[in-house]
């Protein structure tokens, strides 16, 4: 067999442990080489002998070990929102997925000389909409799609032309697909199908971790460590005829970074985030394997970058550091609607900073801790548009 024969199946599960049956056609996941590793338990026998040598141990399978990486990608759906093909393995990692955001039905208005649509009462910041989305519209004389530049609680201003129109009753929708964090401890699970060449594992009950990559000028890529429920491969031919997204993943450049206000003067050739899952074994002699589950305990997520150093007036780490300030943190690869990636963390303190070299240029080589906020559940926001 070869060892280069492989193939990655993905899918959520609806039951922890139960196979969803992932099939080639609408759920393979186009990674590099994969490592996959059966987990022992090994037990001695100490029983008293009456002779010298050794004496066979008893192995308990214990759990399964999967990881690859994946480049970053979307779904190259104009819209945009129909999940990449990475997504379910956002959920893999216990994230929620979120497709759309709605204004809901409300009285609306375009105004054309400044490429605006206001409304009168709620927000368009707490429905959810933010600079980038692409926005539609059930309007007669602006069905879109738009690109917010500016978004507040009663106005977004949009990129590209609109039609005077209203005030009429009419819904707007960021087309988006959002990933957040889940602290549940039952959360969502996935089931991964791991061909190597013609043997296949079924791993269910899937929980795992994830860290990007990226540096200037070269495609971003995703690392992903996945434990799940033990099993043993079986026999069964490698498919033929998989079904790939066909998405080109942009290169990291015209990227945009921003933290706090060190946003255009921010020159960095390397973003790294570890979003820090750490993961345990919940025991039980009532489960089949003596395992009930595998889940996230802690979650620990670090950032580092490499900016070129400036004026301390500018960006000034370490007094920040000594400070403890937090400041909101954006990344963003890819410039096309359907094949964007948005990183969003809204309180990033510096955790370590110490001079570093790039190419005989003074930089910063500094490592953030993204916090979340009082509310929970929101320190690392991953949005495809």
């Amino acid at each position: 067999m070869f060892k280069h024969f492989q193939s990655v199946y993905a899918k959520k599960e609806v039951t922890y442990g139960t196979d969803p049956v992932p099939v080639k056609t609408l759920n393979a996941i186009l990674t590099g080489p994969v490592d996959i590793e059966s987990v022992f338990k090994k037990m001695d026998r100490l029983n008293v002998k009456q002779y010298l040598g050794n004496r066979a141990s008893v192995s308990i399978g214990e759990q399964v070990k999967v990881s690859f990486e994946t480049e970053v990608r979307g779904s190259g759906d104009s819209t945009p929102n129909t999940p990449p093909e990475i997504g379910v393995l956002f959920v893999g990692c216990n994230m929620a997925e979120d497709i759309d955001k709605s204004s809901g039905a409300l009285s609306i208005t375009f105004v054309a000389a400044t490429k605006k649509v206001t409304r009168g009462a709620g927000s368009f910041v707490t429905d959810g909409f933010e600079v980038g989305d692409i926005v539609t519209c059930d309007a007669v004389l602006n069905p879109g799609p738009f690109t917010v530049t500016v978004v507040a609680a009663l106005e977004m201003t949009f990129s590209e032309t609109v039609a005077d129109e209203g005030p009429v009753t009419k819904t707007l929708t960021a087309n988006k697909v959002v990933y957040t964090p889940s602290d549940t401890l039952d959360g969502n699970s996935i089931t991964l199908y791991v061909q190597e060449h013609d043997l296949l594992y079924k791993v269910t009950g899937c929980r795992g971790t994830w860290s990007l990559d990226t540096k200037s000028a070269e495609y971003a890529k995703i690392k992903w460590e996945f434990q799940g429920l033990y099993v043993g491969p079986i026999d069964s031919a490698i498919e033929t005829g998989i079904v790939y997204n066909a998405t080109i993943p942009p290169a990291v450049k015209a990227a945009t970074f921003s933290l706090g206000s060190f946003d255009t003067e921010a020159i960095i050739d390397t973003f790294k985030l570890t979003y820090g899952n750490e993961l345990a074994r919940r025991p039980s002699v009532n489960a089949a394997t003596g395992t009930l589950s595998y889940f996230i305990k802690e979650r620990k997520t670090l950032i580092q970058i490499d900016p070129e150093a400036v004026a301390l007036a500018t960006w000034d780490p370490i007094t920040l550091l000594t400070a403890g300030t937090t400041a909101p943190l954006a990344f963003t690869i890819g410039s096309t609607a359907g094949n964007r990636m948005r990183i969003n963390c809204p309180q990033v303190s510096i955790d370590s900073a110490k001079f570093g070299d790039r190419e005989g240029l003074l930089t910063w080589d500094g490592s953030l801790l993204v916090e979340p906020t009082s509310a929970g559940q929101d320190d690392t926001k991953v949005t495809f548009n």
